[in-house]
């Protein structure tokens, strides 16, 4: 019989050295929503290295390094019932979506990482894990489902700092996970709103967004919520199978909010008690899929041990003279060919990863 409630492991993309104010925001709730912090670092993945540009003119680098990090990027996840790809202060590589690298970019890249939570976004989703992906996250993912990232000018970048209103789809589940108690509130709009916490320099736009035609020629994701200010993507969730919530806002700031350097204190708090509300509703909703697919993963095991010893006392049902399907599919989820057509084969590596727990 199934636990009434099991310990579940979420996984973070997470670099000691590195820190973030926002990822520590969202390991501080996983410790407060009592489940275990899996702190994955990116750097182990895919190792920091002064020539990791070359893959961009080395076919075989680049398959050799994407082969690598999908063979330990299953390794690392092999206990975790979800991925969180959390906010960073990089931008995205414009090479891995086919625009040109400017020189004024180049200093605020990390290649390294993006490759490294692709790798990991590819075996999340592979496996059918929960996935929440935030901020660079959301941007890391698009790209990886082949969409596209645009530069906010700087003109403009003041309006993304800090909160502003985005609008929910009605429709959409996001909405009604994050509006629960306050559906009352909207009845006569088109689309639930409030004002959520943003800090970037890049945005999905809509006519990039990536995982068109991925499943039998539907879109992977849909979109949930849009900018009020310039109609860029805010908020997209899976169309398909385990939740996918990516969001360029930070739920986890509002609900717990920010360490700032620069006033050496934690900021950025919600304006309102409904700001909280709603944005604590949505990391409780991402913390039940976790939930649900750890249940789903204890119940495959007791399956496979009720099948184990079915077929030993009954060996008619083992079927060993039935020949087994050989033919192996590949998934349209890919880094560029290389991420597809290359096979994940943890066994050959002596990987032990480096990995830290804590409560």
């Amino acid at each position: 019989m199934l636990p009434r409630r099991l310990n579940t492991t979420m996984a973070i993309s997470y670099n000691a050295e590195k820190g973030g104010a926002a990822s520590n925001s969202v390991r501080q709730l996983i410790a407060q929503a009592g489940a275990t912090c899996l702190d994955v670092d990116y750097y182990c993945i895919v190792p920091q290295v002064n020539d990791i540009d070359e893959i961009y003119h080395d076919n075989a680098r680049m398959t050799w390094i994407c082969s690598q990090a999908k063979s330990k990027a299953k390794e690392y996840l092999k206990n975790a019932d979800c991925l969180i790809l959390p906010g960073n202060g990089c931008i995205v590589d414009p090479r891995l979506y086919q625009h040109p690298l400017q020189k004024q970019q180049a200093e605020h890249i990390d290649l390294s990482r993006a490759i490294a939570e692709m790798a990991l976004a590819y075996v999340a989703l592979q496996h059918g894990m929960p996935l929440l992906a935030i901020c660079g996250g959301h941007q890391i993912l698009n790209v990886f489902l082949g969409g596209k990232i645009s530069d906010v000018s700087e003109d403009d970048i003041d309006m993304y700092m800090g909160y502003s209103i985005n609008q929910f789809m009605k429709s959409s589940e996001l909405g009604k996970i994050a509006f629960n108690h306050q559906t009352h509130c909207y009845t006569n709009l088109d689309c639930f709103e409030n004002a959520f916490f943003g800090a970037h320099s890049q945005i999905v736009s809509l006519q990039d967004i990536g995982g068109k035609g991925l499943v039998f020629g539907q879109n992977l994701l849909n979109i949930a919520a849009i900018s009020k200010n310039d109609y860029s993507i805010e908020a997209m969730e899976s169309n398909f199978g385990s939740p996918i919530y990516s969001l360029q806002f930070h739920p986890e700031v509002a609900a717990v909010g920010m360490f700032s350097v620069i006033h050496n204190k934690v900021t950025y708090f919600p304006p309102t008690q409904a700001s909280f509300e709603i944005n604590l509703n949505i990391i409780g909703a991402f913390k039940q899929a976790s939930e649900t697919f750890a249940y789903k993963k204890t119940l495959n095991h007791e399956l496979q041990n009720c099948i184990s010893h079915q077929t030993e006392n009954y060996p008619e049902m083992s079927g060993k003279n039935n020949k087994p399907d050989t033919k192996s599919y590949s998934s349209y989820l890919s880094l560029f060919n290389d991420m597809t057509y290359t096979k994940s084969k943890v066994e050959s590596i002596n990987c032990k990863p480096i990995i830290r727990y804590y409560k």
